[in-house]
């Protein structure tokens, strides 16, 4: 039966990753496992995002470091985040240190908020344009980042802060030397890092399609929530009383974050442009204090 699974799966692992998933799930750990080691890991990726979180976590745990590191990589940062929150601390944290700087950065941000938080699931890296650009400028800056955009992006200040949002057919239709604040419109509705996933769920500012800015406590935009991550989270949150996915403990300490702070300093130079999410957890820290 398990032989029969496995050469399903690989069947399936291209063309339809959400019936490969629940192939997987059917598998023992370590056969589906020992399958996923055998694929590149932007194939293997999407099957593990779409499995549910214990059977994909169990999958990681069973693989060797190298490919699993590889295949979290390759995921979104909050998916990838989701799944080591359930694993025993001492893995976690040889997992974190085999990954690149940056994507092992971005991941510990995030496991950093509790679990039922805005911030454990927004996208850290949002694509975020500055206002004293022009429309053309704003373009290419999209161009340059080669990946699957947003119908609407939002627009902030050189020291962060949000002024609006453009949709991107209106910069596709404008004059390239047409400046961007011409084009903002307003973004009546934001959410807050620390926010409970909870309380927004029934926000009426959700749109289908398009994510909403996520603010640190100092007004900085440090992110964006998906409406399909907001039901992602609320998914993995368990009832009141019964915790949630991992251990409460994994909610880094204050002292953590202090000791993490220089090198995240040193890494936002490095970082590219529409990348200052990295910071806010730190920030967040100092104003609890």
């Amino acid at each position: 039966m398990a032989e029969t699974g496995i050469e399903l799966a690989l069947g399936l692992l291209r063309t339809h990753p959400e019936t490969a998933a629940a192939v997987l799930e059917s598998l023992p750990a370590g056969s589906a496992a020992a399958l996923l080691e055998e694929v590149e890991p932007r194939i293997a990726a999407p099957v593990i995002a779409r499995m549910l979180p214990s059977p994909a976590s169990r999958c990681l745990l069973r693989m060797n470091p190298e490919p699993a590191a590889a295949i979290l990589h390759a995921m979104p940062p909050a998916g990838a985040a989701q799944l080591l929150r359930a694993w025993p601390a001492q893995r976690r944290d040889t997992m974190l240190t085999a990954l690149p700087n940056r994507t092992s950065i971005v991941i510990r941000l995030l496991l950093g908020f509790p679990v039922t938080s805005v911030g454990a699931w927004m996208d850290p890296e949002p694509l975020l344009l500055p206002d004293d650009a022009n429309a053309g400028a704003a373009l290419n800056r999209l161009r340059a980042e080669a990946r699957d955009l947003d119908r609407v992006v939002f627009v902030v200040d050189r020291e962060q802060q949000l002024r609006g949002r453009v949709r991107t057919v209106g910069l596709l239709r404008a004059d390239p030397a047409a400046p961007l604040h011409s084009l903002v419109e307003t973004a009546a509705v934001t959410l807050q890092a620390r926010g409970d996933l909870l309380g927004y769920r029934d926000d009426p500012g959700w749109t289908p399609g398009d994510p909403l800015p996520v603010i640190a406590r100092d007004g900085r935009v440090i992110g964006v929530l998906s409406h399909s991550n907001l039901v992602r989270g609320l998914a993995a949150a368990r009832p009141a009383g019964e915790g949630v996915l991992g251990d409460p403990a994994l909610n880094l300490a204050d002292g953590y974050w202090i000791g993490l702070a220089s090198l995240v300093e040193g890494l936002i130079g490095i970082l590219p442009a529409g990348s200052p999410a990295v910071g806010e957890p730190v920030q967040a820290t100092e104003t609890q204090s």
